[in-house]
C-alpha cells in the first residue's frame, strides 16, 4: 500500500513539475508584437506572414472608406499600442493618415506605396476612357511617376501584394527577430501560392479580354493592368442626366457590354446608363466587404472580381 502511495506521489510530482516546467517555457517564449494593419486586402497579407506566430489586428473593415474616417476609441487605443503599422500611404487612405501620424509615433510605419518596384498609377477622369492592357501598359506605368491625383486601389494588382509579403516579412524579422525564419518561409510560401492565383485568373479571364465594360466607380484600373481587361470608362454615382446620355452614346460606339456597380442597389444614374447604352448590370466588390477579414481574403477578394467580370461579360457575347 505504502508503494503504490509512493509511486501515485511520484507521479503526481513528476506532473507538477512538468506543467511547471512548460509554464516557464511558455513564459520565456518571445511574444508576437503587435501591428495594426490599415485595410482588409493588406491585413489578409500581413496574417499570411504571421501565420503561426500572431494575428494582426484591423484598424478599417472592408466596410470602412479609408478616404474618409471618424476615428473610434477603438480604434485610436489600437494605433498608440501598436509596434508596427501597415498600410499602403496617406496619398491613398488621407482617412487614416492624420491618426496615424498622431497615434502611431511609438511605432514603426511600413508604407507599401514606397516599396521599391510597385506599381503606382495615376486616377483616370470620369466618362469614357483609353485603355492600353497588358505588359504595355505595364512598362507604360513604371516609365515615370504619375502626376496628380492617385488611383487608391492598389491592392488590385497581385504582383504588388508580391512585393509586400517580402517587404512585410523583412520588416517584421526586424522587428521580431526571434520569429524571422518563420516570417521569411511564410512569405515564400505566400509568394508561391500568388502565382498560381495569377495564372489561374489570367487562364479565366482570357475569353473575355476583347469584351468591354464600364464602371459606376472607377476601382478596376489595376487589375486590367495585370490582366489585361477591357473598361471602356466610369460614370459616378452623381453625374447628371445630361451627361449620362452622352456617356451611353459614347459607349454604345465603344461596344460595352456590362455596367459594373458597388453595393446591392444600383443608384438611379447606373439603372439609367445601362438603359440608354444597352448594358447589363453586375455588381464588383473590389473591396470585399462581403468577406471575413483573415489570410484567406485577399484571393477570395480577386476571385470575386474575375468571378464577376467573367460572369456579365460571358453573359453578354452570348
Amino acid at each position: 500500500m505504502q508503494s503504490g502511495a509512493r509511486r501515485r506521489g511520484a507521479v503526481v510530482a513528476a506532473v507538477i513539475l512538468a506543467a511547471q516546467l512548460a509554464a516557464m517555457s511558455v513564459a520565456a517564449k518571445p511574444s508576437a508584437p503587435r501591428v495594426v494593419v490599415s485595410i482588409a486586402p493588406v491585413h489578409s497579407l500581413v496574417a499570411q506572414v504571421m501565420k503561426g506566430v500572431g494575428v494582426p489586428e484591423l484598424m478599417l473593415s472592408a466596410k470602412s472608406s479609408p478616404h474618409a474616417l471618424a476615428l473610434r476609441p477603438q480604434q485610436a487605443r489600437m494605433l498608440a499600442k501598436a509596434e508596427l503599422i501597415v498600410w499602403i500611404g496617406p496619398a491613398f487612405e488621407p482617412g487614416p493618415a492624420r491618426a496615424v501620424a498622431a497615434l502611431g509615433e511609438g511605432a514603426q510605419h511600413l508604407t507599401l506605396a514606397r516599396v521599391a518596384g510597385v506599381r503606382v498609377l495615376g486616377a483616370r477622369p470620369g466618362g469614357a476612357h483609353r485603355h492600353e492592357a497588358g505588359d504595355a501598359s505595364a512598362k507604360k506605368a513604371h516609365a515615370k511617376p504619375p502626376v496628380g491625383a492617385l488611383d487608391p486601389h492598389i491592392w488590385l494588382d497581385p504582383v504588388n501584394a508580391k512585393l509586400w509579403l517580402d517587404a512585410i516579412a523583412l520588416r517584421l524579422a526586424e522587428i521580431d527577430p526571434a520569429h524571422a525564419p518563420r516570417y521569411i518561409a511564410n512569405a515564400a510560401a505566400a509568394r508561391a501560392e500568388m502565382d498560381l492565383l495569377i495564372a489561374e485568373l489570367r487562364t479565366q479571364l482570357t475569353p473575355v479580354r476583347e469584351r468591354r465594360f464600364v464602371t459606376l466607380h472607377d476601382s478596376t484600373q489595376y487589375f486590367e493592368h495585370r490582366f489585361g481587361t477591357h473598361s471602356v470608362g466610369s460614370v459616378g454615382a452623381r453625374a447628371s442626366a445630361g451627361r449620362v446620355m452622352k456617356l451611353a452614346q459614347e459607349l454604345k460606339r465603344a461596344g460595352a457590354d456590362c455596367l459594373f456597380v458597388e453595393g446591392r442597389r444600383p443608384a438611379p444614374v447606373a439603372t439609367m446608363l445601362a438603359r440608354e447604352a444597352s448594358l447589363r448590370i453586375a455588381t464588383l466588390d473590389p473591396a470585399g466587404a462581403k468577406l471575413t477579414p483573415g489570410p484567406g481574403f485577399y484571393s477570395a477578394l480577386l476571385r470575386g472580381v474575375a468571378r464577376s467580370m467573367v460572369g456579365c461579360l460571358t453573359a453578354a457575347g452570348k
